[in-house]
């Protein structure tokens, strides 16, 4: 089972300017696994 969150990029201030700017969107997958299962991340 595998849902998807989009995260909403964090306010930041410039240290040299002193303005505020936005960090990137970020798109994040939650996977439910049944149970015994595995992801094979390495394929070893």
């Amino acid at each position: 089972n595998v849902n998807t969150v989009n995260r909403a990029g964090k306010r930041k201030r410039n240290r040299k300017t002193g303005t505020w700017g936005q960090r990137s969107k970020t798109k994040r997958a939650l996977v439910s696994l049944a149970e015994g299962d595995r992801i094979e991340i390495f394929g070893s």
